[in-house]
């Protein structure tokens, strides 16, 4: 799980490099690790709002997760968290 949160980062780095402003934070745990018997990380990322930065997110969530390197992680966005 922390493998793939720490692969999510480098990909979003990468992804994010050419956008001015955008922070990549994490890999974190979350206020509640652990749930379910899944362990729980976020990955922050912070930046202005734009269509640049969403399409980035989007790629990660969409070509993160197909390989069976990491069979059984869920991957998802949260556009605003503190709602």
């Amino acid at each position: 799980m922390l493998r793939c949160c720490r692969d999510i980062r480098r990909e979003l780095l990468c992804l994010t490099e050419t956008l001015s402003g955008v922070k990549v934070l994490g890999p974190a745990p979350l206020p509640v690790a652990r749930m379910n018997k899944a362990w729980r990380y976020r990955v922050t990322v912070s930046g202005p709002e734009g269509k640049p930065l969403r399409a980035a997110v989007s790629w990660v969530l969409m070509n993160g997760n197909n390989g069976k390197k990491y069979k059984g992680v869920s991957v998802y966005a949260d556009y605003d968290p503190l709602e």
